[in-house]
């Protein structure tokens, strides 16, 4: 299975489960959710990673293939940690420009 298309799966249900109205966009825009939280609309970027250095600790792009940065186009990253089965809800102003390593513990 594509690793894009289950992450953005389990970011569905997750979030439904979590009380939020989720919405697909269409069109080229670099974010694949929109979630409405009592009326406050939010552009998400999904992510997952499979990959970690050490426990705890993966490696995260803040941009896309073509290097476009999502700093301004998105609100949120959600990175699916795929090893510890958990996500990560993270504002993008709290993210570098550049790719990253984030830590879990």
């Amino acid at each position: 299975m594509n690793s894009g298309i289950e992450a953005e799966a389990l970011f569905d249900y997750m979030a439904i489960k979590k009380g939020l109205i989720v919405s697909k966009p269409t069109g080229d825009v670099l974010y694949d959710r929109i979630t409405d939280s009592g009326g406050k609309l939010s552009r998400i970027q999904i992510k997952m990673s499979s990959y970690t250095r050490r426990k705890g600790s993966y490696f995260l792009r803040t941009s896309n293939q073509s290097q476009t940065s999502y700093h301004g186009n998105v609100d949120i990253i959600a990175v699916y940690l795929a090893p510890d089965d958990m996500w990560l809800i993270i504002p993008i102003d709290n993210l570098p420009r550049k790719a990253t390593w984030v830590t879990t513990n």
